[in-house]
């Protein structure tokens, strides 16, 4: 992608953990050595959180068709006040990093957003 900094620039930046995403990514996906996915109660984001979920349309591992029943499960937000799409062809889960401009841009049309009891 264009303007998209190298791997060495990337590395030089501090965006890599290595074997950390990976792990993340296995016991989310339940996979060894994580024996199940790990589960969360409905609604911990209700009451005194501004939770918003990023999803970007072209991600390979978190899908956007996915993302707005998780951010409902976590926030009991089903108007999806919160939940920011990140819209484009390119944009795919490193879009912070190849494309933060944006993220930036999605995020800022939800600058105000508010569910649960009230308050932003």
């Amino acid at each position: 992608m264009p303007g998209a900094p190298t791997p060495e620039q990337i590395v030089a930046r501090g965006y890599v953990a290595p074997g950390e995403p990976e792990m993340v990514i296995a016991q989310l996906l339940g996979l060894p050595p994580f024996a199940a996915r790990p589960s969360i109660d409905a609604g911990i984001f209700i009451q005194d959180t501004r939770l918003r979920a990023v999803a970007y349309e072209n991600d390979g591992f978190i899908l956007l068709s996915e993302t707005p029943a998780l951010y409902t499960h976590l926030t009991g937000d089903e108007n999806l006040n919160c939940f920011v799409a990140v819209m484009g062809s390119d944009k795919t889960h490193a879009t912070q990093i190849s494309n933060p401009a944006s993220l930036v841009a999605a995020l800022a049309a939800f600058e105000d957003c508010e569910y649960g009891d009230g308050d932003p």
